[in-house]
């Protein structure tokens, strides 16, 4: 493997069963990030405001206790309701992805015949595996010219199957492409038969 980046604290450790395993820590807090996730979880604050109301006004006019509303004021509710249920799911899921990036640390580890990824945030931890005879492309997206990575946004991907899959969106450019190297010789030893897609700088 070729040797790490000069002030990265991104690490490669051996296991005692023959894995080897990548850690990316945290983003921490960044500019743009940070605004939108604190804007999202203000907003969610109102959004849940507006779910109790709207859930209790429904279940009152269902039961008969406020009648000052027909059917069609239900239906109207119920389909309000709706969209605004999917809409604060949506920017929950935004809130937690911030998060992860932020405060979140990323484990890929390298095993003969499987490939698992594990983020860790406060305590929880969300693990999935991809066999190696799924992987059909790992690579290194360009950037337009005279562009710079954006914030969280990763350019190194895989494929498993029809799922493409990000790596370390919070890692720089040089480590993505460090990244891509070590991904390629350790999935290679890991029965990898061929690694489609090269690394650009």
């Amino acid at each position: 493997m070729t040797g790490k980046i000069a002030g990265s604290r991104i690490t490669i450790e051996p296991g005692f069963h023959g894995e080897t395993t990548i850690t990316i820590p945290p983003g921490g807090v960044q500019g743009a990030g940070c605004v939108s996730t604190g804007f999202l979880c203000f907003w969610l604050c109102g959004w849940a405001a507006g779910e109790f109301f709207a859930v209790d006004q429904v279940i009152r006019m269902v039961s008969g206790v406020d009648k000052s509303g027909g059917a069609f004021v239900i239906g109207f509710l119920l389909f309000w309701l709706t969209g605004w249920t999917v809409g604060g799911l949506f920017a929950g899921a935004q809130v937690v992805h911030g998060l992860m990036i932020m405060f979140g640390s990323e484990q890929w580890t390298f095993e003969f015949g499987k490939l698992t990824r594990e983020r860790r945030l406060w305590g929880i931890r969300l693990r999935r595996s991809f066999p190696m005879e799924l992987l059909t492309t790992l690579e290194l997206a360009d950037l337009p010219d005279g562009r710079r990575q954006p914030p969280g946004v990763g350019r190194l991907r895989f494929k498993s199957g029809k799922r493409v899959v990000y790596i370390a969106p919070t890692a720089t450019d040089n480590e993505q492409q460090y990244l891509a190297d070590q991904f390629r010789e350790l999935a290679g030893r890991c029965g990898l038969k061929e690694s489609k897609g090269e690394g650009r700088r």
